[in-house]
């Protein structure tokens, strides 16, 4: 026990050995305290340089200085149960420690080492771990030693805590109180590492997440301070199969994703990561449920993703905004994993990825769902898609945004089963050429008064090849030589829906060369054809509309059926061009259509019921030739009507 004090400056100093400081019990510390001074420790050997245990440092008129410095193999600066304060106006603590110290070596687990309820107080602190040993040492570590009550560290005052290493700061079960003030938080990495390591793992920012510590994560609490994480591990390089992302935990490959960090209280916070080959910010680790603020992430990578959220998803963020950039590659990951039901829940959430030459967002997965917040997807250059969302499975969005723009590519890419519903929006925007706005390749269904569009400069606007229904939407393309909507496979609609096509060049409005059931269909176009019908049109109940100032209002070009509401309805106007124009192999059918309910069987001809046993109906459509002729008509102002 040591109790030493001071009106005016106290230094101790061991220059070849260390200096311990240690108290009986947390109840029974150890005291150095000055009045009017400040208080220096210094040490340059040992296994560990400086070690404070049950003591309190006090510089009530003054500044605070530790720094420890050794070559041996545990910490350069251990803070065990302390309590340190210097002048709360004017007064600056400042702590350095280096060392070769080993991430599991006895429990001491870097350079700066805290374990222990430890209190750090002043106008401003900085605290620097540097470690100078392999891949697996911490420069910082925040540390709950294995059967040991958790540890809790508490600043206040404006503070920056900066950790250089094979892993810059790592964490595990661990609380972190932060007071008043501008704190910061920043890894580097500086040793290229083993990304494939099975239990020890890599990265700038670390967090245990072995399953013996119940995968808790760190609990950082704000209280009128602001809080800015960095993770950089853009200087090195994986020297195993994986990349090495700015955040990570140990055994990524067999861990349920739980361990990383849980934000409370009252701030704002940012978070920032940086990698060469790995994620640069892996999101799943964090959850901003109970924080009373703006949670602010942004990820960067070289080869790997900006941000990654995928694998065994455990998310838990509300009203953030995330921002990953990558070179080669994808900006923003969201892909469900393969363990249980996981489902993303960005409630709110503003995700933003760009890709200078692959995929801005991609999401793959089962049971997505994207409620009430914002996707925007960017490729800079080359064929990726702004916005993919693949993996053929099913697909929700639900009052929220989704928006994408690529070069060469799609804007936005639909694969697999997509609902969007409740006031969502789809916009993709190609700027290539030939490329596509926005592509349905798989089915869609959507309601609620949403809005699909695409723009592109000579592909088309909108591209749909599966089957589509649509219900109070709005659908609409736009470009300059290519097609506005093109319309491949089969499109049910109602009478509050409407498709819209416009080309500004000679390219073509809305492309119909499937089935059409219903809503209104308008096509425009300067140069161009306004409406096509391809061959294999089957257009039934609905309004078309195809308009050009030099081109075909409307032109068939193949074997097209239409009933004969669709028929006498059809609206064909040209300014110089033909208003209708019947191309070669052009054959129209124009039949009547009837539609009654009747109880559906199966395929062995049995009545289907539901759950109470009632028959279930079906709609069944019925063709008959026409009994009243229908003249299909077209105007022009200088060309031809129909020709």
């Amino acid at each position: 026990e040591t109790d030493l004090s001071a009106k005016q400056n106290i230094n101790i100093t061991a220059d070849h050995g260390s200096v311990k400081i240690i108290g009986k019990s947390k109840d029974v510390v150890s005291s150095v305290s000055s009045t009017n001074g400040s208080i220096t420790i210094k040490a340059g050997g040992g296994e560990t340089a400086v070690r404070l245990t049950s003591a309190h440092i006090t510089a009530a008129g003054g500044n605070i200085s530790v720094r420890g410095a050794t070559t041996g193999k545990l910490s350069g600066v251990r803070f065990s149960d302390v309590t340190m304060a210097a002048n709360s106006d004017v007064g600056v603590i400042d702590v350095y420690a280096s060392s070769k110290g080993y991430f599991d070596e006895y429990q001491e687990f870097g350079s700066l080492y805290f374990d222990g309820k430890n209190s750090f107080s002043s106008n401003k602190m900085t605290f620097t771990g540097e470690n100078n040993g392999g891949y697996l040492g911490s420069g910082v570590a925040f540390i709950t030693p294995l059967g040991s009550v958790e540890s809790i560290d508490t600043f206040n005052g404006d503070t920056v805590i900066y950790g250089t290493g094979g892993k810059g700061v790592s964490f595990r079960q661990t609380t972190l109180n932060f007071k008043n003030g501008n704190s910061e938080i920043t890894g580097v990495s500086n040793k290229n590492s083993n990304g494939g390591d099975v239990y020890y793992g890599a990265g700038a920012i670390f967090f245990d997440g072995d399953e013996s510590y119940n995968n808790v994560r760190v609990s950082v609490v704000l209280d009128n301070a602001n809080l800015t994480i960095s993770a950089d591990g853009s200087k090195v390089k994986s020297l195993g199969s994986a990349g090495v992302g700015a955040f990570a935990i140990s055994s990524a490959a067999t861990r349920s994703r739980v361990p990383g960090m849980k934000f409370s209280g009252k701030g704002n916070v940012n978070l920032i990561g940086k990698s060469n080959d790995g994620a640069g910010v892996d999101a799943r680790f964090f959850d901003n449920q109970d924080l009373d603020g703006d949670l602010n992430i942004s990820g960067s990578s070289n080869t790997g993703a900006g941000v990654r959220l995928n694998d065994r998803l455990n998310v838990n963020l509300k009203d953030a905004v995330i921002t990953g950039n990558s070179i080669s590659g994808v900006g923003v990951d969201i892909t469900t994993g393969d363990s249980g039901t996981p489902v993303v829940n960005l409630n709110n959430n503003k995700i933003k990825g760009i890709s200078e030459e692959s995929i801005g967002v991609r999401i793959n997965g089962k049971n997505v769902s994207i409620t009430n917040g914002s996707i925007e997807g960017t490729v800079v250059r080359g064929s990726g898609s702004g916005v993919v969302l693949a993996g053929n499975s099913d697909y929700t969005i639900s009052g929220a945004t989704v928006t994408g723009k690529s070069a060469d590519g799609a804007g936005v890419s639909v694969s697999g089963n997509l609902a969007v519903n409740d006031n969502a929006s789809i916009d993709g925007t190609a700027t290539g050429e030939g490329a596509t706005g926005v592509q349905v390749s798989g089915n869609l269904n959507s309601t609620g008064g949403s809005r699909i569009h695409g723009t592109a400069l000579s592909g088309d606007g909108v591209q749909v090849s599966g089957d589509t229904s649509l219900s109070g939407v709005s659908l609409s393309g736009d470009t300059g030589t290519g097609t506005g909507v093109n319309i491949a496979g089969n499109l049910k609609t109602d009478e509050k829906t409407t498709v819209t096509g416009k080309s500004t060049d000679t390219g073509t409005g809305v492309s119909l060369g499937a089935s059409l059931e219903g809503g209104k269909v308008s096509g425009t176009s300067a140069d161009g054809t306004g409406l096509q019908l391809a061959d294999n049109a089957t257009v039934i109940n609905s309004e078309l509309n195809g308009t050009s100032t030099s081109g075909d209002g409307v032109s068939v070009t193949g074997k097209t059926i239409l009933d004969d509401t669709t028929a006498q309805k059809l609206h064909a106007e040209s300014g110089s061009g033909n208003g209708l124009s019947l191309k070669d192999g052009a054959d129209i059918s124009i039949v009547h259509i009837t539609q009654s309910e009747q109880p559906k069987n199966d395929a062995d001809g049995k009545p289907v019921t539901d759950t109470s046993g009632n028959p279930v109906m079906e709609t069944v459509t019925m063709t008959a030739p026409v009994t009243v002729p229908v003249t299909l008509t077209g105007t022009s102002g200088s060309g031809s009507g129909v020709a």
